[in-house]
């Protein structure tokens, strides 16, 4: 004959393993979930300013605010993506396609390429690093990545870029800080 208090054991092993288990999600889950409500989406370019006076487009005006200086800045975006085991950081840029003729640059053509990232957050979720990966076309990098990301609030985020773009001068480095505001579009789905 078994005896009850053999089985109580037994049963209370099954009824934990059955139902004990919670399934609310971890800290850190719950962390994502409201990072991804506060900043997941589309950001379009507000401000974007060079540290030096630049020619970029070549079109002999030197200038510090990049909008002013080629309206192809106009289209330059970030998203951001945060769900559960994932976060990516994506910049849309115009990156500069020069046209040379027996070694001058005659004009120069921009496009928006992208540049998808992962990235963690650090400094009580106020910013954003992203990997490290430094892309290069011809021995030149196109893709590096940023310097800095701050979330500053009020749905804005600052973004310290450094490039090397050809000028009226040749081939310069430039620093860019730029300021994104949130649009509320593209916001994916948490998973």
């Amino acid at each position: 004959m078994i005896k009850i208090k053999n089985i109580v054991p037994l049963y209370c092993f099954l009824f934990s393993i059955f139902y004990g288990c919670n399934k609310a999600d971890s800290p850190l889950t719950d962390t994502n979930r409201a990072l991804h409500e506060k900043l997941a989406g589309d950001y379009r370019l507000k401000t974007s300013f060079a540290n030096k006076e630049v020619d970029i487009d070549l079109n002999g005006t030197e200038n510090r605010d990049m909008i002013k200086e080629s309206g192809n800045f106009k289209n330059s975006k970030l998203w951001i993506s945060i769900d559960k085991n994932l976060l990516l950081f994506e910049q849309m840029w115009p990156e500069q396609f020069p046209f040379f003729y027996e070694g001058t640059i005659l004009h120069v053509n921009f496009a928006n390429q992208g540049d998808i990232r992962t990235f963690k957050f650090k400094e009580n979720n106020t910013q954003i690093v992203t990997d490290t990966i430094t892309k290069t076309l011809n021995g030149i990098i196109i893709k590096s990545p940023p310097l800095s990301v701050k979330i500053i609030g009020n749905g804005k985020i600052e973004v310290v870029n450094k490039k090397m773009l050809y000028t009226n001068k040749g081939l310069e480095e430039v620093i860019f800080t730029s300021v994104y505001t949130y649009t509320g579009y593209n916001k994916v789905i948490f998973k």
